[in-house]
């Protein structure tokens, strides 16, 4: 009896001491992709971005001879008057446009054939007839519409060479406009610099992005909530702390962090016209969110902390491969779905930057499902109720973002650009409002059903102890029996309460400390014991 207490008494030290191994394991598994994301920052802060409303024309070079291109998709929301205000239009902005030829020199000879013009999107080609859309004669001309109603919203800007050229329009149409350059001359090889800008009533926030500025700043606050939440619970409860636990709060500050980039990123855009760093942050902070939230279920399906004391190398290499994959996946579409509404990109390239992600991702599904379904079936075999539901609640979480997550791609493959007034909202519903409300939902039920808990997810985790029989062995048999054969066979027998993953001697049994003894995961090993 003496010695079953005193090896009793041994177990939360041991328990501490696994649940540090456990921690230092995870901690070096995550270093390899904190380093990613740091890498991933530095890149992010050379790739050029979109810049809202401001459209920079960066030594471009002008068309061809008699040909235009499409350059950039505006979004002008235009206030009509009520009785609460007078109307508020959009204005069109050209500032310091200036052409010059191929080696950056003024041209001597006037040049009166290029122009700059907004054509509503919705109608652009049944105003402009792609086999005669020149005009005026030969050596110059100017591009000439077709006539239809909405020719009445065309903005048309000429830029001669040897001149600079700024001025300011009305846009008196709520719609989507196109940004085209034309040339209907005959000369070749030039540049052009200066920007167009469309600036909205309420700042240079294109129309169908002018909803995520609210939406960010609520979801900056549920974020908020979940942290200070999960932070009161890890305080309380500081006991039952390990490291699924501390993952958790790595994901929320993640997600905190990607939300304030985006409102900051957002506010900028609306006041400045330009895009900042910020934007650069907030879609490296995306990426690195999905990253950690994969790198748990992964960890945590592997049964890092439930059937395994520490994972091994092999594991870790696994995991950094599948998530540096994930990651490196992800951040085309990231940045194609950042910029698709200005610049209207190819379906074809939109169903490649898709299609990598969902393949990488459904890899990573079918994976950690069966990771789960074969620790679930130990935990059947060996009555493990405890353990079983922690396996069926990942695995659970895990399928409805799948789920959603498929679902949402197809809301926003769905969700072509050029659209018009009734699709802002529902622009920003696919874009952002879903991914984050489904990012948000599952945070809070990860939290609900994984809390810190004496009885809970890995809190009395890797707990040593000699089995039921061993113990009666020590305590009931009669003085004298110590036969070592019969002994290995009772030692050798386990309680199905209790997974067993094998072990060495204790050295408090003293003389039967070179008897084999077992690591016991999982959270019933605690009240087995007890009874």
């Amino acid at each position: 009896q003496a010695v079953a207490q005193a090896h009793t008494a041994a177990r939360p030290e041991r328990s501490d001491a696994l649940h540090r191994e456990a921690a230092a394991a995870t901690s070096s598994a995550m270093m390899p992709l904190t380093a990613l994301v740091v890498a991933s920052l530095a890149l992010a802060g050379s790739v050029p971005q979109a810049a809202a409303e401001i459209y920079r024309f960066d030594n471009d070079e002008v068309p061809g001879p008699y040909t235009l291109d499409t350059k950039y998709l505006f979004y002008a929301w235009a206030k009509e008057k009520s009785e609460s205000h007078l109307a508020e239009f959009p204005v069109l902005s050209a500032a310091d446009l200036r052409v010059s030829d191929a080696s950056g020199a003024e041209a001597n000879e006037a040049y009166s054939s290029i122009q700059v013009s907004t054509l509503p999107w919705e109608d652009f080609h049944k105003l402009i007839d792609a086999t005669a859309f020149c005009g005026g004669g030969d050596p110059e001309g100017y591009i000439t519409l077709q006539k239809y109603p909405s020719k009445a919203w065309v903005n048309n800007i000429t830029v001669p060479t040897g001149k600079v050229t700024s001025m300011t329009k009305k846009i008196f149409k709520t719609g989507v406009y196109a940004l085209v350059l034309s040339n209907c001359g005959s000369k070749a090889d030039l540049k052009i610099t200066g920007t167009i800008g469309v600036k909205n009533p309420y700042g240079f926030l294109p129309g169908n992005e002018y909803y995520r500025l609210p939406l960010y700043g609520w979801v900056t606050l549920a974020w908020a909530g979940a942290g200070v939440i999960w932070l009161a619970l890890l305080v309380a409860k500081k006991d039952a702390v390990v490291w699924a636990h501390i993952a958790l709060a790595w994901i929320i500050i993640s997600g905190f962090g990607e939300s304030v980039a985006w409102w900051f990123s957002l506010s900028t855009l609306n006041s400045t016209g330009e895009a900042s760093q910020a934007t650069s942050v907030a879609e490296v902070l995306s990426v690195m969110r999905n990253i950690y939230a994969l790198s748990f279920i992964l960890v945590a399906s592997m049964g890092l902390g439930v059937t395994e004391a520490e994972l091994d190398k092999a594991s870790k290499i696994k995991i950094l491969v599948g998530t540096t994959l994930f990651g490196i996946s992800s951040v085309p579409r990231v940045c194609l779905l950042s910029m698709r509404q200005a610049i209207d990109p190819k379906t074809s390239i939109v169903i490649l930057a898709n299609a990598l992600v969902f393949i990488v991702g459904f890899f990573h599904f079918i994976w950690i499902l069966r990771q789960l379904a074969n620790n679930m079936r130990r935990c059947k075999e060996l009555n493990q109720d405890d353990s079983l539901k922690i396996f069926q609640r990942l695995a659970m979480i895990l399928t409805i973002c799948m789920l959603s997550a498929t679902g949402v791609m197809i809301g926003q493959f769905i969700d072509k650009p050029g659209k018009g007034l009734p699709y802002w909202q529902s622009h920003v519903f696919w874009n952002d409002g879903v991914c984050q409300a489904v990012a948000l939902i599952t945070m809070f039920a990860t939290m609900y059903f994984l809390a810190p808990s004496p009885s809970g997810f890995l809190a009395e985790s890797y707990m040593t102890h000699v089995d039921e029989k061993e113990e009666t062995g020590l305590t009931d048999e009669p003085m004298g029996k110590d036969d070592d054969a019969e002994g290995q066979a009772a030692g050798g027998k386990q309680d199905g309460s209790m997974f067993v993953v094998g072990g060495e001697g204790d050295p408090e049994e003293g003389e039967g400390g070179s008897q084999p003894s077992a690591n016991t995961i999982g959270a019933k090993a605690l009240s087995s014991s007890l009874e």
